[in-house]
């Protein structure tokens, strides 16, 4: 089971907001989240490169820096469908993290950020686009951090392991 926390916005702006703790079932977890995830199809000149994202806001969606570097075209899609297009608005390479700006809202769950770093141990999930496939998910947990891992060339450093 599954722990999920809600929080609601007050009514009034002087109130304080509601959290509402509730246990799911891991497949009901997926279930809740799995709009907020993502396809990303990325061209270059080198080809098309295929990725996860997953909304951090209406129109802002984080992935890897690796999937997106040098793309001339970026394409977001949910379950076959084109839901629009997307630009790079900030990178970091070292840490292959990407912030894309979509051309449009896109509707769906919107994940936050943790307030704090994975432990090691931590269970965690993974959802994912592997060889081009539909959506997948798995769960495991955190088998290591602060790695240090080449990628297309570029070591990528403060990664999360997991198994």
């Amino acid at each position: 089971m599954t722990t999920i926390e809600t929080v609601t916005a007050p009514a009034a702006a002087s109130a304080t907001p509601k959290v509402t703790t509730t246990t799911t079932s891991f497949p009901q977890l997926v279930s809740h989240v799995e709009s907020g995830v993502v396809r990303i199809e990325a061209q270059s000149c080198g080809g098309l490169a295929i990725g996860t994202g997953f909304l951090v806001g209406g129109n802002l969606v984080a992935t890897v820096e690796h999937v997106i570097d040098g793309a001339s075209m970026i394409t977001i899609k949910r379950h076959g469908v084109v839901l629009g297009s997307a630009r790079v608005i900030g990178a970091d390479q070292p840490r292959d993290l990407a912030l894309l700006k979509t051309s449009s809202p896109i509707i769906g769950h919107v994940f936050r950020l943790a307030p704090r770093s994975p432990q090691l141990g931590e269970a965690v999930a993974a959802f994912g686009f592997p060889l081009g496939l539909p959506l997948t998910v798995t769960r495991g947990s955190v088998s290591g951090l602060d790695r240090a891992i080449p990628i297309d060339g570029v070591t990528r450093h403060r990664l999360v392991q997991t198994d």
